[in-house]
């Protein structure tokens, strides 16, 4: 459906229009040789009076905008994975095993060894070990983990860049979901 279609339907199903019906333009073809708008609407009134042609639905206002926002937050959710499946392929070629680690290495301690990873030139693995929660059962192995890591520039542009990324994409997804939702309510 494009622009022009938009406007006609959205102008359609106004608050103030009530009594406006949509059709399927494939279910009210008119026959050959009656091809004015006057014999059109003829024919779609005489289709309608006799229950040949079903009407489309159209949702209320309220319920169309929160289908969107519906869309909008699968979109982001989406573009998120999507940043996360990239950061991970960065890790894994970098020879960061943090995901055998953690059971979520987007969470909050991984989070935490990878920004120290990033951010210092040689790692203290001192530091490393204090940013892991004190609750982790594979403590001992986050060392090993980043032992043996290849982190080339490029890799580490990439990494702080989906880094901050995602980021926004989770604020996004947070703001305009939560936000809007409650004004609809």
């Amino acid at each position: 459906m494009d622009l022009y279609d938009r406007s006609i339907v959205g102008w359609a199903v106004s608050e103030h229009n009530d009594n406006n019906l949509v059709f399927d333009p494939k279910y009210v073809k008119s026959p050959d040789g009656h091809k004015d708008d006057w014999h059109d609407s003829l024919h779609i009134c005489q289709l309608h009076k006799y229950n040949l042609v079903k009407c489309s639905f159209i949702p209320k206002r309220q319920i169309r905008e929160c289908r969107d926002l519906g869309r909008r937050y699968f979109k982001l959710t989406n573009e998120l994975t999507a940043e996360k499946n990239g950061f991970q392929n960065c890790m894994t070629s970098c020879n960061i095993a943090l995901d055998q680690v953690f059971s979520d290495p987007f969470g909050k301690s991984a989070k935490a060894v990878m920004n120290e990873v990033l951010r210092s030139e040689s790692v203290d693995y001192d530091t490393v070990l204090k940013l892991v929660d004190p609750r982790c059962k594979k403590k001992d192995k986050v060392l090993a983990a980043i032992k043996g890591m290849n982190l080339k520039p490029d890799q580490c542009f990439k990494m702080k860049d989906i880094s901050r990324h995602m980021e926004e994409l989770s604020s996004h997804r947070t703001e305009s979901f939560t936000i809007n939702l409650y004004e609809q309510i």
